[in-house]
């Protein structure tokens, strides 16, 4: 299986569960992560959404298409997973039955991006766009981080990239 994940620097991140970042206007991600949450049994996951960088851009998702990620990322153990790679590994962590997501990885990698890549740019048409982020209840709220910014994140791997 190729490697399909860059390195991040722990220094970035502060956790050492699986961190899931995900669009949090997205209502398909919001119910992502709401049932991530009910599967967690032993809380190896942390969450953050992407920091929306203009208040207009909420209004139209045309606008935002260059500026948000079309893709939920996952950081394990250094590496940055995205896509359906990034969905099979979460899965894996949280354990139990979901280990066996990675038998999903005998469906040929482009095909599965293939899918993941049509689900993720249609997603606010089919499921919709929330005007605001979820606001974690009191039960979850320590198992989320403050927003990341995608132009951030980009410097993290682009720096990480160079440092091998």
């Amino acid at each position: 299986m190729p490697d399909n994940s860059q390195t991040i620097p722990k220094s970035h991140y502060p956790t050492d569960s699986g961190l899931v970042i995900y669009d949090g206007f997205c209502v398909l991600c919001s119910n992502a992560v709401k049932f991530l949450l009910r599967i967690d049994k032993r809380k190896v996951l942390q969450f953050t959404s992407f920091k929306q960088t203009l208040a207009s851009d909420h209004q139209d998702p045309k606008k935002q298409k260059g500026s948000q990620p079309e893709s939920i990322l996952y950081i394990e153990n250094e590496k940055l997973y995205s896509g359906s790679e990034a969905i099979i590994m979460i899965l894996i962590r949280i354990g139990g039955i979901w280990k066996s997501a990675r038998l999903l990885r005998i469906i040929p990698l482009g095909f599965r991006e293939f899918l993941y890549r049509i689900i993720a740019k249609n997603r606010y048409t089919v499921f919709g766009k929330k005007n605001t982020c979820d606001i974690p209840d009191k039960k979850h709220a320590a198992r989320f981080l403050p927003e990341i910014d995608p132009d951030e994140l980009v410097l993290m791997t682009k720096s990480t990239a160079l440092d091998q």
